[in-house]
């Protein structure tokens, strides 16, 4: 068990007369959007999936709602409506995303800072799931209407080359044939985690693989979105089987003691950002990795890389604002960090006004639980607080590769293909080679 015990205030006595208190004030992002909304739809589960199995809605919420606590919105509501316009969401059939059918959902209503995803199963895939963002078909409206529909409120949305993403959302597919665990915190042998995958899927819709922002910080080998760049060391390889270079090289192997082992070359290892039973800082193959290895005791989780290219392509990530305490025997502070930000923690002699904040300790995250003993010694009483701030990143680095010519980003659906993940090896197989 853990030593370290989340606080809001900690107490400690650290000899006579010598008490110490924690005080957790997390200072980020001043002003800041509500948290993303990921609203779930089951319109077109024409195969009767989720309905048939509940507890792969329970696992695709409990996805889904980890995300939510993840990234701000800032996102515009798209509302035909009240805006007196028109316009027709598009996206794939999760029901049957090989056919090449595109579901047209007229004057669909978006919820400011909300996405929606429509969510089935399919018997057209071997295993594992497919997803993609939607786009829209046009409508009837100006282009002041159709710039909100597109971009949401994001210039860099819009911009050439892209360097934001604001979908109305898209869909997720799974395959019904799969021996999936519907486990929200473990691996069971001889199946796919559903969770795992359904995490993997929803940062495709995210823009992960697909958005122009993604395309743009791309060459035809590595991804060089520069908080990927600072997270990883370098430029990031990507799956070059994979024509949409939607994924992360695949190291080939789903091996004990978990997934990957230490001397594969093609491994592209980060930290896990925790929860669903895997713990904060755990060395893993990125999620983005394009094969759901379900090897040894923890399910495989979005990684503190696969967060940076969420960054990268204009994602604004919510810090986690948990402040742990221990003394066993010296008195210690922690923090789940991630490579996104930088910390900084301050102390206080007695909260006055007249006696300030002083900044003591400063550390950029590296995906890990960071650790920091304060000197106390001495000092009648203390207070301690974490201040989060955005990583500033260099944009460019010499050796990254420029983006190959016939690249470039493009506005047209078919150019978006969707991603498959399956139990140990993806490919991009949908409409074209």
């Amino acid at each position: 068990m853990s030593p370290f015990k989340q606080v809001r205030s900690f107490t400690l006595a650290a000899g006579p007369g010598i008490r110490h208190s924690v005080l957790l004030l997390a200072a980020c992002f001043p002003g800041t959007a509500s948290a993303l909304k990921i609203e779930l739809r089951y319109d077109y589960d024409t195969n009767g999936f989720f309905a048939a199995n509940p507890q792969a809605k329970v696992a695709m919420r409990a996805a889904a709602d980890f995300y939510e606590s993840l990234i701000e919105g800032e996102l515009l509501a798209i509302d035909p409506v009240q805006q007196g316009q028109n316009w027709n969401a598009l996206t794939f059939n999760p029901g049957n995303p090989f056919s090449g059918e595109f579901l047209t959902i007229p004057n669909l209503v978006v919820p400011e800072n909300t996405i929606i995803i429509f969510v089935g199963g399919t018997n057209n895939i071997g295993g594992g799931g497919v997803a993609g963002p939607g786009t829209d078909a046009g409508g009837a409206g100006s282009q002041e209407w159709f710039n909100l529909v597109r971009g949401r409120g994001k210039a860099g949305a819009l911009a050439t080359p892209a360097t934001d993403f604001a979908p109305w959302g898209g869909f997720i597919s799974f395959s019904m044939a799969s021996p999936w665990n519907y486990q929200l915190d473990k691996n069971v042998a001889g199946t796919i985690p559903f969770v795992s995958v359904a995490i993997h899927e929803i940062a495709h819709v995210l823009g992960i693989g697909a958005s122009d922002s993604w395309k743009s910080q791309r060459s035809d080998t590595h991804f060089n979105g520069p908080h990927a760049l600072a997270v990883f060391g370098g430029p990031v390889p990507l799956e070059l089987t994979d024509p949409s270079r939607a994924h992360w090289r695949d190291n080939m192997e789903c091996t004990l003691p978990h997934g990957h082992s230490a001397g594969n070359a093609n491994n592209v290892l980060s930290r896990a950002f925790g929860g669903f039973g895997t713990p904060h800082g755990f060395e893993q193959i990125a999620l983005m990795d394009p094969a759901a290895c379900p090897i040894g005791p923890f399910l495989k989780v979005l990684t503190d890389l696969d967060i940076a290219a969420l960054r990268d392509i204009g994602w604004k990530i919510r810090p986690q604002q948990r402040l742990f305490a221990a003394r066993d025997p010296e008195f210690r502070l922690a923090w789940e960090s991630s490579g996104v930000f930088e910390y900084q923690v301050e102390r206080s002699g007695n909260l006055l006004p007249d006696d300030g904040w002083e900044t003591i300790f400063e550390s950029t995250g590296d995906g890990t639980l960071i650790e920091y003993m304060p000197d106390i010694a001495g000092k009648p009483r203390g207070f301690f607080r974490l201040n989060v701030l955005p990583r500033v990143v260099a944009e460019a680095m010499a050796h990254v590769e420029q983006p190959v010519a016939d690249e470039e980003p493009s506005a047209t659906f078919t150019a978006r293909h969707p991603v498959m993940v399956s139990g140990c090896f993806c490919h991009s197989k949908l409409f074209g080679p």
